[in-house]
């Protein structure tokens, strides 16, 4: 019996077990599977033409290998959508969700990668590797069919058929994808890793006298972000007046006392810019004047007056003059 048809049979057979365990694996208690963390690619950036490897670094494994029913996966999905509670598998690859895009990974020769045999565990009940992950590419699309926005791409290993606890545990990473006619590839797009910042949140306008300064709560982004902008535009007509930096807070100057500017804010990374923050209103106020008060004078308390010393007046002697006796007369 040559390789490969032992290989083909080991996958029959794996195919079998799983439709006899199905019942049990449906009857499982819902659980969150397990986010493994993030995905690399060999490449950063590209057009649908690009081929990429994808690496799930270590020894990347299913909680099972494929004799006990394990499967992995590749999906596309939109990056705002919730992996634990919304991800399921077909035999084509991720079940579709109304209204948004939901395909698996296509290898080179455009082969949908689904329903992957994972590496034969050592022992029973072990988990089962990951190995030979081809490289992909989205040649197999038409112009339009990916419409622009930010997908979570990744590898996912799962149970059995589709249920709530079919997903085991995934790796995933963003990439932002951004249609281009100019391209010459069939999907005619252009993609890179990472998406825009979620967009700040203003938390104080403080006024000043022809400025703003305005507080914002940081937000983080894949790839970092790089840059805040602060605009003002006046509420009754007029150019906006803008202030950019890399942290919280920025004041705007050069604005008009008096007049109430509405206000957002913006975050910038290597991919782009995010939409604005919730508007705010700030009113510049040249401060009050202040009013000095000019204390009286001290009173002045005279000292108590010491009389000057009197000087008698010098006594001038009093003569007494001798009483004149007459002489008595001649008898």
């Amino acid at each position: 019996m040559n390789f490969l048809n032992k290989k083909t049979i080991a996958g029959l057979a794996a195919v079998i077990l799983t439709a006899v365990s199905l019942p049990f694996f449906l009857s499982e208690t819902a659980s969150s599977a397990t986010n493994n963390g993030t995905a690399s690619l060999s490449v950063s950036s590209g057009t649908g033409a690009t081929n990429v490897s994808i690496s799930l670094g270590g020894s990347a494994s299913c909680p099972g290998d494929s004799n006990a029913g394990y499967r992995w996966q590749t999906f596309m999905i939109p990056a705002a959508a919730d992996i634990d509670s919304t991800l399921t598998f077909n035999s084509s690859g991720p079940i579709a969700v109304s209204g948004q895009f939901r395909q698996p990974l296509f290898d080179t020769n455009g082969t949908p990668i689904v329903n992957k045999l994972t590496d034969i565990a050592v022992a029973p009940s072990t988990a089962g590797g990951i190995s030979g992950i081809p490289a992909f590419n989205f040649n197999v699309f038409s112009p339009g069919d990916i419409p622009n926005g930010a997908y979570k791409i990744g590898v996912a290993c799962t149970l059995g058929a589709a249920s709530s606890t079919q997903l085991q545990s995934y790796w995933s990473r963003v990439i932002t994808v951004t249609n281009d006619n100019t391209n010459t590839d069939p999907a005619k797009v252009d993609w890179v890793l990472g998406s825009v910042p979620s967009a700040p949140s203003i938390t104080t306008v403080t006024p000043g006298d022809t400025q703003l300064t305005v507080a914002f709560a940081a937000v983080t982004g894949d790839p970092a972000v790089t840059s805040y902008s602060v605009s003002a535009t006046p509420q009754g007509g007029g150019s906006a007046v803008t202030v950019s930096g890399s942290s919280s807070p920025l004041t705007l100057t050069g604005l008009t006392n008096g007049t109430t500017y509405n206000i957002v804010v913006t975050a910038t990374n290597n991919v782009g810019t995010s939409s604005t923050s919730q508007q705010s209103t700030g009113v510049p106020a040249a401060p009050a004047p202040t009013t000095t008060t000019v204390p009286p004078p001290p009173t002045t308390v005279a000292p108590p007056q010491t009389p000057a010393p009197q000087t008698p007046a010098p006594q001038t002697p009093v003569t007494t003059a001798s009483p004149v006796v007459s002489p008595a007369p001649a008898g």
